[in-house]
């Protein structure tokens, strides 16, 4: 971070900042939701934590047990089943300042941001999930049991055989994003009269973000041989029989402009009046001017009490005391994997039963939604600061009740245009809350000082409005979802009603005890659930001590 200043009333701005981070985990994979059962599962699930949660503690931690037809040791698998991160991120901005008259300022900043991301999955050759692919080749019985070996469609004759005869596999997926930001501003300051504070400041501002993700599954790495693949035909084969990919390309990129406007006014320093204006546009919006378009605004005004002329009655025990207030509009434009500026067209591989007449197709992954638009925000907040015994105590505190609207989420829809799901502003949202914060200063010395700061939060949330109907197994599982009348994340379950002679759970659904009647897809009748609670906390809040030596904090 360095400041040039070339003349009295130009200087420029330097600032330049890089890191690197490393990071080992465990080779876990995704898991699966089955929406039919409400089972979820993970394969070769090599996760320390569920492990140790759904294991027997009987288990000897140095003798290898079966999974998947072969050989499985946990501590084992950790070792040779593992996940590399490396992620490099470096940003560069420079700002240029032109003071035009006392008073008055120009600015112009660009920054650049690139960062870079690496996963390698390395299976090794030993490693449970990699010795899987080729058990059972001795043995008739699981040979014809192991999913994981392929059998050739085209001979009618053919026993399983593994495409995984030697090494592990190697998986490997790179994310990258650069970022360019400009943005220039106006700044002008003045005092009438000893008493009346104005600033104005205006400006415009441009951003772009490209991201870039591709993947390569790298088959039959022999680890254990220098790193040299070995891989046999069939493997390609069978991904062109089930249409997958062995490697994958894609590219997004996110446009925006805005300018923005903002006027304060304050009398003797008691007063202030602010307010701000801002008129931005983005791609991943819809395409009609009203959804891409979006003008946002705040309003807020300030009474410093401690200026008060009756004030100096209550000094030194009140040091400072301000009472505030706001009312804004405010947007997000929503979850990243939104875009609906336009029709989104996919190839793909469709299924066919014999390699020599594949073909590529066409379909729609997600159709243009012209009216898809912001989602927004009206806040009034109302605060107060106050300082105690020359600000050695220092009290903040704010309520603020928030109304969301135009929500986004997915809807389901009769699938006029290819798409049955499809986003949509769907859903409102209130909610209030209450956050202070106190600051002391408990000791301070030439040498010696000790802060201590005091945090708490509370805040309560309710969808008032859904269009759409959730599905059960969506309320039960994960991280909870949206119900109207309920928190945006709130948990259900299904009313446990005990076992029954045979050892078999039960449950009340309807009025009637069952074990088999469960449709994790109904989303009418949903009445019988048991509300949980949010899975967001409602209370939060941090103790901090800060103490600092000549220097060393």
């Amino acid at each position: 971070n360095t400041t040039y200043n070339i003349y009295k009333n130009l200087s420029l701005n330097l600032i330049s900042n890089a890191s690197y981070r490393q990071q080992n985990a465990p080779g876990t994979m995704n898991s699966t939701l089955d929406i039919a059962s409400g089972k979820m599962s993970r394969g070769f699930d090599i996760n320390p934590y569920s492990y140790a949660l759904n294991t027997s503690r009987t288990l000897d931690p140095s003798v290898d047990y079966i999974s998947n037809y072969a050989p499985f040791n946990i501590l084992h698998e950790l070792d040779n089943n593992y996940i590399e991160i490396n992620m490099v991120d470096v940003k560069f901005q420079g700002e240029m300042k032109w003071k035009v008259i006392q008073g008055l300022e120009l600015s112009a900043l660009g920054a650049v941001r690139y960062q870079t991301s690496s996963q390698e999955h390395n299976v090794l050759d030993d490693a449970n999930q990699a010795i899987a692919y080729r058990t059972g080749m001795d043995d008739a019985t699981i040979r014809e049991q192991n999913k994981l070996l392929y059998t050739d469609p085209d001979n009618p004759y053919a026993l399983p055989i593994t495409l995984l005869p030697e090494g592990g596999i190697y998986q490997h997926q790179d994310r990258r994003m650069l970022g360019l930001d400009f943005r220039g501003t106006l700044s002008w300051n003045h005092l009438f009269a000893e008493k009346h504070i104005t600033n104005f400041f205006a400006g415009m501002e441009v951003n772009s973000l490209q991201k870039t993700y591709s993947s390569f599954q790298g088959w039959g790495m022999q680890y254990s041989m220098g790193e040299i693949p070995s891989y046999i035909y069939q493997f390609f084969k069978n991904g062109i029989e089930s249409g997958s990919r062995y490697y994958s390309l894609g590219h997004s990129e996110t446009r925006s402009i805005a300018s923005f406007f903002n006027a304060t006014y304050s009398y003797d320093g008691r007063y202030t009046l602010n307010g701000t204006f801002r008129y931005e546009g983005t791609n991943r919006m819809g395409r009609s001017r009203s959804s891409r378009w979006l003008p946002t605004w705040n309003l807020s005004g300030a009474w410093n009490v401690h200026e008060e002329s009756f004030f100096k009655a209550l000094q030194p025990t009140l040091s400072n005391l301000t009472l505030k207030a706001s009312y804004s509009l405010t947007a997000d434009r929503g979850p990243a994997e939104v875009t609906n500026s336009q029709a989104i067209i996919r190839s793909f591989s469709p299924y066919r039963p014999f390699t020599d007449i594949q073909e590529t197709g066409l379909y729609i992954d997600d159709i243009e939604n012209s009216e898809l638009t912001y989602e927004k925000k009206h806040e009034l907040n109302i605060g107060i600061d106050l300082g105690l015994l020359e600000n050695r105590i220092n009290f903040s505190a704010d309520w603020y009740q928030r109304n969301n609207y135009d929500l986004i989420g997915v809807v389901p829809t009769q699938g006029v245009g290819g798409v049955i799901n499809k986003y949509a502003n769907v859903a409102t949202m209130k909610s209030h809350g209450v956050e202070f914060t106190l600051s002391t200063r408990n000791i301070r010395t030439n040498d010696f000082s000790w802060n201590t700061d005091f945090i708490f939060s509370y805040a309560k949330n309710e969808v008032t409005q859904l269009k759409g109907l959730t599905s059960m197994m969506e309320l039960v599982s994960g991280n909870g979802f949206a119900r109207e009348g309920y928190p945006v994340r709130g948990l259900f379950s299904i009313p446990f009603a005990g076992l029954d002679e045979d050892g078999i759970p039960q449950y009340l659904i309807d009025g009637k005890v069952t074990s088999t009647s469960i449709n994790f897809q109904e989303r009418e009748k949903l009445d019988y659930l048991k509300y949980e609670g949010p899975t967001d906390p409602t209370v939060t809040g941090s103790f901090g001590n800060v103490f600092t030596y000549k220097g060393f904090k």
